[in-house]
């Protein structure tokens, strides 16, 4: 008889706990466990002619072609289009102006181009008025000349962007042209574009882990002070592999590293005052390995088998400090 009072005592307590808790729940007082946070829809895209007016997430609901106009063009800030391994393709010629995705000429900022190939636009991004965007796992290619000042690239951008695992192939001027400043472009290769495969213009960017071959200009462009070449390679390209000077010496204090650069049209790398150079190799190129303006500094360099001078520099504003160099 006690042991069953005890049960029906314990039983009691129970159940009172649970309809206190729930009561305390109900009002408030005690928090539930969090939920996880539900991903964010995305709108599909399912034609071209799109226009985006909203902020917000977007994907590619398939495969798009434009026949004449632009296939997508984006007016409000804080924009992501996931391609989702699809193809944007356009019939650009010399006659039209037709972009892939496209800012319209709008200042905005916050937008990423993710996932997918863009191609056969006169530009195929041209996001020449966009601030801050994201660009990642895109291929971009085809790009035509027109009528158009300045058409003809893959992907035109402004101020601190990042690009990353960026293809740009077969454009007929620039592979990828950011200009502006404080730009991040890593593990991105330019191939076989008419002009410049890479373009950082400005100051204060950092190329890395980036590849540029066989493109009609230079290989990457660092045109302002300030910039960063780590870990690159230009082969094959009709112009510098890296040019990073200018006719009034206004490229300064830019720093080449961890290079190789290789069969290029002209220099392998040049570089304006108060450059550094360091562990690069430069074979092989049609004028000079590396040409370098005093003062400035060149340390673990390789340069063997160029047709000028294997290490030229300019002493007539001052020397260049030399360290460990084999550049005979």
């Amino acid at each position: 008889m006690a042991r069953s009072t005890q049960k029906r005592g314990a039983g009691v307590v129970k159940l009172v706990a649970l309809v206190l808790f729930a009561a305390l729940l109900g009002l408030g007082l005690l928090d539930s466990p969090p939920s996880a946070a539900a991903p964010s829809a995305s709108t599909p895209i399912s034609a071209c002619g799109t226009t985006i007016n909203s902020a917000g997430n977007y994907k590619l609901a398939g495969n798009l072609a434009a026949s004449g106009a632009t296939c997508i063009t984006i007016t409000a800030n804080n924009v992501s289009i996931d391609l989702g391994g699809h193809t944007i393709s356009g019939n650009a010629s010399s006659s039209t102006s037709m972009f892939g995705i496209t800012d319209g000429g709008n200042t905005l900022s916050e937008i990423a181009i993710l996932n997918g190939t863009v191609t056969g636009f006169n530009v195929d991004l041209a996001l020449k008025a966009t601030n801050s965007a994201t660009i990642d796992h895109v291929k971009l290619s085809g790009a035509v000349t027109s009528l158009s000042s300045g058409d003809g690239d893959g992907l035109e951008v402004a101020c601190c962007s990042t690009l990353a695992n960026v293809i740009a192939i077969n454009n007929q001027r620039r592979g990828i042209d950011a200009n502006g400043c404080c730009f991040t472009i890593v593990n991105t290769t330019a191939t076989n574009n008419g002009d410049v495969g890479i373009v950082a213009g400005g100051c204060c960017s950092t190329v890395t882990n980036s590849k540029a071959t066989g493109n009609g200009g230079d290989g990457i462009d660092a045109t302002g002070c300030c910039n960063s070449i780590v870990s690159c390679s230009a082969t094959g390209n009709v112009g510098d592999g890296v040019y990073a000077s200018s006719s009034n010496q206004s490229n300064q204090d830019n720093l080449v590293t961890n290079g190789k650069f290789t069969k290029n049209g002209n220099n392998g790398v040049e570089l304006d005052e108060n450059g550094l150079i360091t562990a690069t190799s430069a074979t092989g190129n049609h004028t000079d390995g590396v040409s370098l303006i005093c003062p400035g500094n060149a340390v673990l360099v390789k340069a063997l088998h160029n047709s000028g001078a294997n290490l030229a520099e300019d002493t007539s504003a001052g020397p260049c400090t030399n360290v460990n160099n084999r550049a005979p």
